[in-house]
């Protein structure tokens, strides 16, 4: 257990509560708006006029700017036939086994897929992919507008 942490992962800081699952997920939110916002400083970069990118400002401020992309592939376990909620206490060798082949299965299934091919937004620099039962599942961003599209 982290110090500061109970059973139930959620942390103690002074008077403050706060969940580690829901801090976890801000902060790979946090981190992907970061990589986006360097994307737009190289675009704004690229996009100044001749006299300006060659001032000692704007090539500094360009050192902020980056074209890295991350593809991250994320394996949700897949069911098995009969499994019920005792999976997480079945460890005979059966059990594992079966768990493990679906899981080694499942990973070559997506790594032939190759989803981190295609066309993508070239100003987004974290992309995931997640996958259940040999299906991608689409997830939005976090920064995405949600609800319906209005005019």
């Amino acid at each position: 257990m982290v110090p500061n942490q109970n059973r139930f992962g959620k942390c103690r800081t002074g008077r403050r509560t706060f969940n580690i699952p829901a801090a976890r997920h801000r902060i790979s939110s946090v981190s992907a708006s970061c990589i986006k916002l360097r994307h737009i400083i190289t675009k704004l970069y690229e996009a100044l006029p001749p006299e300006a990118i060659d001032s000692a400002e704007a090539k500094e401020l360009a050192g902020y700017g980056c074209y890295t992309r991350i593809h991250v592939v994320r394996l949700l376990a897949p069911s098995i036939d009969n499994e019920d909620h005792t999976k997480d206490v079945d460890f005979s060798p059966r059990g594992i086994r079966e768990r493990w082949d679906a899981g080694y299965q499942h990973t070559a299934e997506m790594l032939a897929k190759k989803p981190w091919q295609g066309d993508f937004d070239p100003l987004e620099g974290f992309i995931l992919h997640e996958t259940m039962g040999g299906n991608e599942v689409v997830t939005i961003p976090p920064d995405a507008p949600r609800g319906p599209k209005t005019k």
